[in-house]
């Protein structure tokens, strides 16, 4: 049994398809949900609009998907059943017909109930798994597919379905996490639907443990309405210094890779082990970082493996001769804090982070052009001031305050000010007294 385990995160920061398949469409900051760009999935009576995210399918007896994006409908599609996404769109795939309404369909089995009409011009989540479980029988029946769909307004909660289905099938594959259509899958439609924060999990064999830490709910992912994060926002970070490494030419000309979209400027090495890193601004709005992603755009005369950097962890990637930001030149590196550490990345290991390229082959010029960093936070702690006023007298004793000591406990006699922080990921209240 294979144990693959495939993550990847996108809010089309790049300002360009870097890192991604595209199926047809336009990344402009009028499309984006957060940061500075985002997805316009402007289709004019074609089948095959939009991009994907993730590497390769998985295969094997045992199988899992996580997908989660955020959509906005600029009107109803043309016809019936368009394709808004889904995983593989073919294995467990959203469909949108003209009255708005929604459904699932999973490969080998009739489309399932349908859900709410969607609002235009809202932005929603909609998060699809599927779970294939071949011989692993402690939930299902052996070789048994299930999937859901869910949509919702995480702004208002307001939600609009969870459909559920499946049965007796498996499939061969899963395929990537498709934000659009595709031509052999769908109908020709006119419409026009803006993407944006994309996750993509996908795993076969005891792999899909990494799945499992990131949906908060219960029943492998299956039988409860939750995976709500709190972390759904993907944010760019960009070259703002150079690092303590510093072996390509120009020395110090960080801003050559810096630009997005990218630009033509450019650093370049062909020494072995040469290498250049590169500072970022400090974490900003977040206080942890659950997923980052490395966005390269570079190229290599000989076609030679080199690699990509976070601190000291390499990534290996082939490189060709090719130079555009939306080619197969366009590499990155996804790393998931809880499916790989088992933790969050802090805002202070963030803030010192590294990342850049190093040459590990000695042939024609390895060319950096551009690199940065896309990043899914966790959100600043919710805080609550509430005023507690202090009887007259001396107050109990306790750790000092600003006016004398205060009660070790909330609600305590002579209590004066606590700041409630409620974790909206953990739903952990902390109290704290001045």
């Amino acid at each position: 049994m294979a144990n693959t385990w495939d993550h990847a995160i996108t809010g089309f920061e790049g300002g360009d398809f870097t890192g991604l398949a595209t199926l047809g469409g336009t990344i402009t900051a009028a499309s984006a949900r957060t940061g500075s760009y985002g997805l316009n999935a402007n289709a004019i009576a074609t089948a095959q609009y939009g991009a994907s995210i993730g590497s390769n399918p998985v295969s094997g007896t045992t199988k899992a998907a996580f997908f989660q994006f955020f959509f906005k409908l600029d009107n109803a599609p043309s016809v019936n059943t368009a394709q808004l996404g889904g995983i593989g769109l073919s294995v467990a795939q959203v469909n949108v017909d003209t009255d708005l309404t929604w459904n699932l369909k999973i490969s080998g089995f009739a489309t399932i109930t349908t859900g709410s009409a969607l609002p235009l011009n809202t932005w929603l989540r909609c998060i699809v798994k599927y779970w294939n479980y071949g011989s692993d029988v402690t939930v299902f029946a052996a070789n048994n597919t299930r999937a859901t769909a869910q949509i919702t307004n995480v702004e208002t909660n307001a939600e609009y379905g969870t459909l559920v289905g499946g049965g007796a099938g498996n499939v061969s594959t899963l395929g990537r996490g498709v934000m659009g259509g595709q031509t052999a899958e769908g109908p020709a439609v006119t419409w026009s639907v803006h993407y944006d924060d994309a996750l993509y999990l996908v795993a076969d064999g005891t792999a899909r443990a990494n799945i499992t830490k990131w949906d908060h709910g219960t029943a492998h992912l299956l039988n409860n309405a939750g995976s709500l994060f709190s972390y759904n926002k993907v944010y760019p970070f960009v070259v703002t210094a150079q690092g303590a490494h510093d072996d390509f030419a120009t020395a110090g000309n960080y801003t050559a890779v810096s630009e997005i979209p990218m630009a033509l400027g450019s650093v370049s090495s062909s020494t072995l082990n040469a290498w250049t890193s590169y500072r970022h601004a400090t974490l900003t709005p977040y206080h942890e970082v659950e997923a980052l992603t490395l966005r390269v755009n570079a190229t290599q005369a000989t076609g030679n493996t080199e690699a990509l950097t976070v601190n000291n962890t390499e990534t290996s990637f082939a490189f060709t001769a090719s130079t555009g930001s939306a080619d197969i030149n366009s590499r990155y590196v996804t790393e998931i804090q809880t499916g790989m550490k088992g933790a969050f990345l802090s805002k202070g290991l963030f803030d010192i982070l590294e990342f850049g390229v190093r040459v590990k082959t000695a042939a024609a010029s390895f060319v950096l052009k551009n690199l940065f960093l896309e990043v899914l936070g966790g959100p600043a702690t919710v805080v609550i001031t509430l005023n507690v006023p202090s009887p007259s007298g001396p107050s109990p004793s306790g750790p000092p305050g600003p006016s004398g000591p205060v009660p070790e406990s909330f609600g305590e006699t002579g209590g004066r000010w606590a700041l409630h922080h409620f974790d909206i990921e953990t739903r952990k209240e902390k109290r704290h007294y001045k």
